[in-house]
Order: C-alpha cells, then structure tokens, then sequence
C-alpha cells in the first residue's frame, strides 16, 4: 500500500514538474540573444517584439546582432523575445496599441496613421528631440530617413533600410537568350512578349503579399504624374480615385501589363515570398519584382554561383509622356525600432534604440553582410573592390534619384485601408477586377477612411 502511494505522488510530482516547465518555455523562434528569463536571473527584463522569426541568418541574424552587443555591454538587463510572422505584425503591435501595453522596445514601420496616433497619444518615447539633432550627435541618417518617424518635430524611432521596388532580372538566362534590360515602355512590353514566346511566365510575384501590386501601381502612377504623394492625396480627399486622369492613365498602362501576361494569368495569387522567390532563383521565371533588400540573395550559397554573379536589375521604364521618370523613385525608408513611453525601463529602452543605431552597429553590419541599403550614411564601411556589382548599382539608383516617397502609402496608410483594399490589387493585377470597378472600390475606401478620420 505504501509502495503504491509513493508511486502515485512520484507520478504526480513528475507531472507538475513537466508542467511547470512547459509553462515556463519560451515561444518558437526564441533564438539568439539572452533567454529572457529575467526573474530568475535577477535581471531586468525588457519585451522585445519583431517580425523576424529566423534569428540565425540575413536580417534576423543582423538585428539580433545589434540587440546581442547591447546586452553585452549591459549585463543587467535581459531581453523577453516575442516573434511575429510579418503578415501579423502589424495586427499584433495595433492589439497591444489598444491595451496600452507596447513592448518596451518593438519593430516599427512608422508608415501608418496608427503610427501618428501612437506618437500623438504619447504612447512612445521621443528618441531625438529633432532629425537635426540626430545627425548632430553623429548617426547621419540619410536625407528624408526620419520623416516618417517625425511627429510634430519629434523623432520616434530609426529605420534600418532604404527601401526600392525593382525588377530583379536573372542575368545567366538573359546572356543566354540574347535579351537585355528595357530602357523604354515599350521595350519593355516587347521584352515580356519576347519571354513568353519562348515559354517562360515573365516574371515571378508574391501574390499573397498584396503591397507587390500596389507597389507597381506606385511606380506607374509616379512615371505618369511626376508626384510621389498622388496616391496619398487620393486616399486622403484631395484628389478622387475616380476623377484624377493621371490615376486613370496609371491604370491603363498596368492593364498593359496584365494584357502582355506579365505573370502567367491568375496562378501567381497563390505564390506566397518563399514560392515566388524560389520560382527566380531556380531558373524558371527570368523576372521577379520585389524590393531592393532582396538583393541579399547574393548571399545565398544554396544558389548557383553563376546566378549569384550575374543577378541584377532595371527599374520600371518611363511611361511615354509621362511628368515623371525612373529618377523618381517609389522608395521609402523601411523599418526600424521604437520604444514604448510607458517601458518600466524607459531610459534603457531608449538606449537600446539609440545604440542600435550608431552607425558603427546596424548600418555598418547590414552593408557589410550584404543585406541592406542603410539608411545611414555608410560610405565609411564600403570597399567598391569587393562590393558586387548589384550594389554598386542599387547606389548608382539612389544617388541619381531626384525624389522618394514618405511612406509606402498605397499599401499602408492605415490598417482598414490595408485590410480592405489589398483584394482590390490583387483583383486587379490579376486582371479579375477591371479599372473602373477598381477605382470605385479604392473612392469607396477612400471616403470611409476620410469618415472615420472626420475629415468630410
């Protein structure tokens, strides 16, 4: 009897050791960096939110880097990590804005109108007190960098990258085929026929990454109108969707695209990064539209070599009697970190922001790992000798480039305007949805949008 009483609580104990312990685990992707376990280490715990899951390569491995030598040069803290997938991140930071409970120091996009009220209901910690003075105390963000993370002349945060939407072209199969990158719209129509006839879809998308759509139709409607902030006025009531004829002219040169069967039909919808990705690097699609930062695929040693040399791009070509031209770039300042007014640890949250961007720290390792454009001034860690050729000319863009955007506003300028209008591009980059039903569809956003805001 006794014997099997002993059993039973051995049994019992085991059971609550185990789940105890899983109480206490971790979330997935919990990797890299301090374990977080502040309360038995005796150390001060800050939550730490970013949309980077995989901590062991490219931006993960970049960003965990930078949290990692903070934390070595401050022992006494620790960090609880919290990884979203990026579909989700946004959602996640917005739950946490409605509960007032932002993480201490989190990844920020600083695009949106969620954003604005973040900083304008003090929900975060002024980093610098001006862009001049940042630059002042020597962290020489590029010209623009800080717009969006200013409010009312307050900085709110830093951005690790300059961002630009490009058509990246597999250069092996291009010498192979004898094709070359357009110059003009029409060359470049010519060139996607030219791809089909000889079997290929012409280029690779993402279709269940909506902001890809929007992001041709940024490019489109700049060439045309010579005005980076045209889709912001329409979004924001002063100009309609449905009226403006350079809007109209935009979308009928993305229907060019849709009429030369720039993706194969509808299949592409289906294709999410990694499907889209893989279909360019493996050789079975030559073109693959996406942002600047791609270009780390020159890091990838699962890729041929060949294809790692010679991968390049061109931009989307002017559009004939378009205002603007390709020196007018769709490119925004991408994201960075923030940190909450309310952080039991302000004063190190904020620290934590400002030595992330030292430009000795994030910028220097982004160019040097091969992973992004900083947005910093980081002409001290290049060495043109061994930089590759896709970056030498991703710097060509940028220096000749006479405006960028603010924001990556067709895509993000709040999130019901996400949510709602992110089918309407897909719908109608896939040619399912025509131009008139959507422009109706964007005016009808649009107007709710400027409801909600109180701006009719």
């Amino acid at each position: 009897m006794k014997k099997t009483l002993l059993r039973v609580v051995s049994v019992l104990l085991a059971a609550i050791m185990v789940f105890a312990l899983v109480g206490c685990k971790k979330s997935e992707g919990d990797t890299g960096g301090d374990t977080g376990d502040g309360a038995s280490s005796g150390k001060k715990t800050m939550r730490f939110l970013s949309n980077i899951q995989d901590r062991t390569r490219t931006e993960g491995l970049h960003e965990q880097m930078q949290l990692d030598k903070w934390l070595e040069k401050n022992p006494d803290y620790t960090l609880d990590y919290e990884f979203v997938p990026n579909a989700n991140i946004q959602e996640k930071t917005s739950q946490y804005m409605a509960t007032d409970n932002l993480p201490d120091v989190y990844k920020e996009w600083a695009s949106t109108q969620e954003f604005v009220d973040r900083a304008k209901n003090g929900m975060l910690q002024v980093i610098w007190d001006s862009q001049e003075a940042a630059n002042e105390e020597g962290y020489n963000f590029l010209d623009g960098a800080l717009n969006k993370w200013t409010y009312e002349g307050k900085v709110y945060g830093g951005a690790y990258n300059f961002d630009v939407f490009i058509w990246y072209y597999n250069g092996e199969m291009f010498e192979k085929e004898g094709w070359a990158p357009p110059e003009s719209w029409e060359e470049f129509m010519s060139l996607i026929d030219t791809i089909k006839d000889k079997g290929y879809v012409p280029a690779s998308f993402s279709g269940k990454d909506a902001y890809q759509s929007s992001a041709i139709l940024q490019d489109i409607m700049t060439r045309v109108s010579g005005d980076n902030e045209l889709g912001l006025k329409a979004i924001t009531g002063e100009t309609k969707w449905t009226e403006n004829e350079d809007i109209r002219k935009s979308f009928e040169y993305a229907s060019e695209l849709i009429e030369h069967d720039i993706s194969g039909g509808t299949s592409w919808l289906a294709q999410d990064y990694a499907g889209a990705r893989g279909l360019f690097v493996n050789g079975e699609i030559p073109l693959y539209f996406f942002g600047s930062w791609e270009f780390m695929m020159i890091t990838d040693d699962q890729l041929s070599e060949t294809f790692r040399e010679k991968v390049d791009f061109f931009m989307t070509p002017d559009i004939p009697g378009g205002k603007g031209s390709k020196t007018d770039l769709g490119a925004y300042f991408g994201g960075g970190l923030s940190a909450a007014s309310k952080s039991n640890y302000p004063d190190a949250a904020k620290d934590l922001v400002k030595f992330v961007f030292l430009p000795e720290n994030s910028a220097k390792d982004a160019w040097e790992m091969q992973l992004l454009i900083p947005a910093q001034n980081f002409d001290a860690y290049r060495n043109p000798e061994t930089e590759h050729p896709i970056m030498t000319h991703l710097l060509e863009v940028i220096n000749n480039g006479t405006s960028t955007m603010d924001k990556n506003i067709l895509s993000g300028y709040n999130n019901d305007w996400t949510s709602q209008t992110n089918p309407m591009w897909l719908d109608y980059m896939s040619g399912q949805a025509d131009i008139d039903t959507t422009l109706e569809g964007l005016q009808s956003v649009a107007d709710a949008v400027q409801a909600a805001e109180g701006q009719n």
